[in-house]
């Protein structure tokens, strides 16, 4: 039935002449440079690169589309492109800036960053490195504590790009001969 319909829709449109939209171009031909941008970035801190795409139609407007791989996929919301774009040429220029919150995990992220439906893109290799630390933090700075008693302790590092709890990070110790014992973060006077 519906191949039915269809011809009868051709034939009406041609005998009227009525002009059929043309379809949307198919985008596989677009390229990338760079193909695979590699790159160390601190938590909290912030990378951009030039992402030039060649092969585009002219006046069309072209969607960023993220493609996460498995594993450590690169969160979306650390991409930042100007979306969408709409080129004069063929060819078209975007910086690309990856964000990487202060909080983020000292892993390797990859994905894939490409505009609409090309089959091609740009392939992303992130690896956050810790973030340069301003000064640290203990708290509470001064406590007295009675023989038997116990008083928890936290760090928090600070850097330009925020600051974090570092405590389960840190090595707690006290002076030989001070007397009591740490348990983690919790020290127990004698």
């Amino acid at each position: 039935m519906k191949k039915k319909v269809l011809s009868i829709f051709l034939a009406l449109s041609l005998a009227l002449g009525v002009s059929l939209p043309l379809a949307t171009p198919v985008m596989a031909g677009i390229d990338y440079s760079p193909t695979l941008q590699e790159m160390d970035i601190a938590a909290g801190d912030s990378y951009s690169f030039d992402l030039t795409m060649t092969g585009l139609t002219p006046g069309e407007s072209y969607e960023l589309l993220y493609v996460g791989s498995t594993g450590d996929k690169l969160p979306e919301g650390w991409i930042d492109a100007e979306d969408p774009i709409i080129p004069t040429t063929s060819s078209y220029t975007v910086t690309v800036t990856i964000n990487v919150p202060i909080d983020a995990d000292l892993l390797t992220y990859t994905g894939k960053i490409k505009y609409q439906s090309s089959a091609s893109g740009c392939d992303l290799v992130i690896t956050v490195t810790p973030p340069a630390i301003d000064y640290i933090e203990i708290s509470p700075s001064t406590a007295t504590i009675n023989a038997g008693d116990s008083q928890a302790y936290t760090a928090t590092a600070y850097s330009g790009g925020g600051n974090w709890d570092i405590t389960s990070e840190t090595t707690f110790t006290i002076e030989s001969g001070a007397g009591g014992s740490w348990s983690a973060n919790d020290y127990t006077s004698e």
